[in-house]
């Protein structure tokens, strides 16, 4: 039996230090702002790493989400170290605290620790700090009797995280015991708690458990099964020397976790499969690693989907504006043309500006010229989309607060459905918004190519002594003209429908309410739009 832990320490410390490890999980799922969708990702890799989006792929039931923004997030983490003081862990004592002392050393600034021990009764030796001297002090005074009031001990450490942390806090429990819920004669349980009670209360307040181990007479199924539930580990050796190794391990794997907001709109309307999966799959460095969870859209967006589907009459967007007091800004914002703000011209170079100049100089001058262009032209789309962001914000804003109105208690019939129509009226504006973003981010695509290919000619000719052709400039304009304007007319096509949509919905007495005209539009809850990774000007040496 003896080898038989001694194997599963060797594999569980192989785990933890096994190189190029990488791991993915979806720890919650906020869908109160549908269709926008909000998760949290937690990754691990065994080195520092820092994603992109470009490393993930996002699925929600099998419809691919092709757009979505990935926020890294850095929380406040608390900590509470839960040390099994029963008398039968009395000889393994000076290791346990050794351990624990590894793991303050190692957390404490990070984390906000606080220390709990438990025999038959539990004691707060320390509260939450991050003073290493004086938490490893508290782990030095703990004094080993009783039996193990085991369930009790993880119970109070959840409410301990519960009453200190905020609701986005990182919460974590790592306990370490030698043995199983029971009085000091091993007779009976000795909680008032019981498992499924700590369980169920870790879940509910999303803290993660992590138990160690030590020695033969443990329960095993419990503390792995908290520690899988919660998604912890659970970690296990017979011998006392080797929990130090194990914490320090345990510290780094800590440390090395990131976390990510995920955002993005989801693709299928609210009347369809209320139960969804979000699927994210993660490549790294040749790695990959898939996670999930399941989701449910809110009974209300369902109810108002439903509602506004059966409200077969044209209904005034204006009777709309009017009923919920939405003026000013906020009604221009609504009713008023999308049309994108104008560009300022970039200008290139001329033939003139590299005469009389040296090949060291004429590379000098294009490489100054391709950071002038490049910022030109980002500031060119940073006022895109700022217009953009704030239509975007407006109408999110709205829906929102919309969302909220429709879920109020006791909500008339008639005023639910002005509620549901003004929510479709909201998600047909935002889809406007977003066909002028992806314009707008496509359009700047083909201006900034432009200039830089006639950089790169008179890198070719003025560096690379290729012979000079004044036809290539009108050749590269005429290309520029010709994707502009196909460019143009599919989002004119697309806006067309959009508005159509909108004819067929709502009514309007003022010609200005409905945005016939809208140029193109645009893309993005919080537009996830940023300028493009294009190659530099290659100098030739």
């Amino acid at each position: 039996m003896r080898r038989l832990f001694v194997f599963m320490i060797l594999c569980f410390t192989a785990s933890l230090a096994q190189a190029n490890d990488l791991t993915a999980s979806i720890t919650h799922v906020d869908a109160t702002g549908f269709p926008v969708i909000e998760a949290m990702l937690q990754v691990y890799n065994d080195q520092p790493i820092d994603l992109t989006s470009k490393d993930f792929v996002v699925e929600e039931n099998i419809s691919k989400i092709t757009e979505f923004t990935l926020v890294p997030q850095e929380f406040k983490h608390y900590l509470v170290l839960a040390i099994d003081r029963s008398s039968s862990i009395e000889p393994a004592m000076p290791d346990v605290k050794k351990a624990a002392a590894v793991l303050v050393e190692s957390l404490a600034g990070e984390f906000e620790i606080a220390v709990v021990s438990f025999g038959s009764d539990i004691d707060i030796d320390h509260d939450f700090s991050t003073d290493k001297k004086s938490l490893i002090a508290a782990i030095g005074k703990i004094r080993p009797w009783g039996g193990t009031a085991l369930f009790d001990a993880l119970y109070d450490s959840c409410e301990e995280l519960e009453s200190k942390a905020d609701l986005n806090d990182l919460k974590t429990v790592v306990c370490l015991t030698d043995g199983q819920d029971s009085t000091p004669s091993g007779k009976h349980q000795l909680s008032r708690r019981d498992r499924q009670e700590v369980s169920k209360y870790a879940l509910d307040k999303n803290i993660r458990v992590i138990n160690l181990g030590l020695g033969n007479d443990i329960d095993a199924q419990f503390l792995s099964g908290l520690a899988s539930e919660t998604g912890g580990w659970y970690l296990q050796t017979a011998t006392s020397d080797q929990l130090a190794g194990l914490c320090d391990k345990l510290s780094k794997r800590l440390k090395l976790k990131k976390h990510y907001r995920l955002s993005y709109n989801s693709p299928i309307p609210a009347t369809e499969s209320p139960r969804r999966t979000l699927k994210v799959a993660l490549t790294y460095n040749g790695l990959t690693a898939e996670g999930s969870r399941q989701y449910h859209t809110p009974s209300r967006v369902t109810a108002l989907a439903v509602a506004a589907a059966e409200l077969g009459k044209t209904l005034s967007l204006d009777d709309l504006l009017q009923h919920f007091g939405i003026a000013g800004p906020h009604r221009s914002i609504l009713t008023g043309r999308l049309r994108l703000p104008a560009t300022q011209p970039v200008h290139g170079l001329t033939l003139a500006t590299f005469q009389g100049l040296s090949s060291v100089d004429c590379r000098q001058l294009i490489n100054q010229a391709h950071q002038v262009i490049a910022e030109k032209h980002q500031q060119n789309f940073g006022t895109r989309k700022k217009f953009l962001d704030e239509h975007l914000n407006c109408v999110d804003q709205l829906l929102k607060e919309f969302y909220n109105k429709a879920e109020a208690p006791r909500i008339r019939v008639p005023e639910s459905e002005k509620i549901a129509r003004f929510i479709d009226f909201l998600n047909i504006r935002r889809q406007e918004v977003e066909l002028l973003a992806k314009q707008a981010y496509e359009e700047y695509l083909i201006e900034f190519k432009t200039s830089l290919a006639e950089l790169e000619y008179f890198e070719k000719t003025q560096i690379g002594g290729e012979k000079f052709n004044e036809e290539f400039f009108a050749i590269n304009t005429a290309s520029r003209t010709t994707a502009l304007q196909q460019l143009s007319d599919r989002y004119v096509e697309q806006i067309a429908e959009n508005q159509q949509k909108l004819r067929e919905k709502f009514a309007t007495s003022d010609e200005k309410s409905a945005p016939k005209d809208s140029s193109p539009d645009s893309s993005g809850s919080h537009l996830d739009i940023s300028p493009p990774e294009l190659p530099e000007i290659k100098t030739l040496d």
